[in-house]
């Protein structure tokens, strides 16, 4: 979680937060969920509006649809869907970027969760998730609401478990906190647990590390993303920006994995790599994409970040993805290809914006 939850994405969060404070009060009001979750979901999708994503998103998915993906069906209808939202006027086709997958929006809705969960929050008479704030929030805590968010329960809490357990685990195995309790457990501070409530075990790094008992809000939180560690990164992000502690067990690990600089560093690095690919084509072994024309190492000085980034070059080598596979390093139907899907579904008078050169 560490380039999901930093120290700029919680500056950041508490001052849109504070930016925001009535949108999100009445969002809070109508939908019955906690504002720093909204808010939370908010900062991890898109870093609060500020990336929303760069695929086009009907090149996207007529790319999914042509490719022969094993959900090519689901992906013409999520195509259809968004010309259908184009024509009504709720998002301009222009705005249309966001994920490979056709996610887009400020917080990255597919264009059937759209048609589904999507809310008109500040009255213009369109449901804009690309341009509006409070659109996209509003839409965020109504999908949420759906996936079984109640503001009567909290999404869970850090626990301690007693030395040697042994007993159930998993997001299957619920209990009542007051049976987990007899079980041995406590929460992170000592605290007691008890009631009624259910919860689940889950220890994302194994036995040695973090513990947590979850209720069904942290379902919720999934259902927006099916990966435990995005749920326990909205979870955490959410506290935070609300004032509260972060987690206390530290995670086993001496790798605490790359921080958002750090990626960026990374993906300059790969992103050299290509170019310097492209300008050798097929024939010839480019220069080591992570020296200079000197011979010095351009990332000699950038300590972890460096080593990961020299293994990620490595690797993709090894893969066949690196300079001896120049030709094949990114896969990319012709443009004849690249719009087949589009033009079957809708003949060939569509909109010539589809077919603006729009490469991705």
């Amino acid at each position: 979680m560490a380039f999901l939850v930093d120290a700029e994405r919680i500056k950041d969060g508490k001052a849109n937060l504070q930016k925001h404070s009535r949108t999100l009060s009445a969002i809070e009001s109508r939908y019955g969920v906690d504002r720093h979750v909204v808010l939370a979901v908010w900062g991890i999708e898109s870093d609060y509006g500020q990336f929303q994503g760069d695929f086009y998103t009907p090149h996207a998915l007529a790319n999914l649809v042509c490719a022969g993906s094993r959900r090519k069906d689901y992906f013409r209808g999520e195509l259809i869907k968004t010309m259908q939202i184009a024509s009504r006027g709720d998002v301009p086709l222009d705005d249309f970027r966001g994920s490979w997958a056709g996610a887009f929006g400020q917080t990255q809705f597919m264009p059937s969760t759209y048609n589904s969960l999507a809310v008109d929050f500040d009255g213009d008479g369109r449901k804009d998730l690309v341009n509006s704030v409070p659109d996209a929030l509003a839409s965020t805590a109504n999908f949420l609401k759906n996936a079984g968010w109640r503001n009567d329960r909290p999404w869970g809490y850090e626990v301690r478990l007693p030395d040697g357990y042994s007993g159930p685990s998993g997001l299957k195995s619920r209990s009542s906190l007051a049976t987990w309790s007899k079980r041995g457990l406590t929460k992170i501070d000592g605290g007691r647990l008890s009631g009624n409530l259910e919860a689940a075990l889950i220890q994302p790094a194994g036995a040695g590390g973090p513990a947590f008992l979850v209720t069904r809000n942290f379902n919720a939180l999934r259902s927006y993303n099916a990966s435990t560690s995005y749920g326990l990164a909205i979870a955490l992000l959410s506290e935070l920006v609300s004032g509260g502690e972060p987690f206390k067990t530290p995670w086993p690990t001496d790798n605490p994995g790359l921080s958002r600089a750090q990626r960026l560093e990374l993906q300059k690095a790969s992103q050299q790599e290509r170019l310097q690919c492209r300008r050798t084509g097929r024939q010839g072994r480019p220069r080591n994409p992570g020296r200079d024309p000197q011979g010095g190492s351009q990332i000699r000085h950038a300590g972890h970040g460096a080593a990961v980034v020299e293994r990620l070059l490595c690797a993709r080598r090894a893969l066949g993805q690196g300079p001896r596979a120049c030709g094949r390093a990114r896969v990319k139907a012709p443009r004849s290809q690249r719009f087949c899907a589009v033009r079957r579904l809708f003949g060939h008078s569509v909109d010539d914006r589809l077919d603006d050169g729009r490469d991705q």
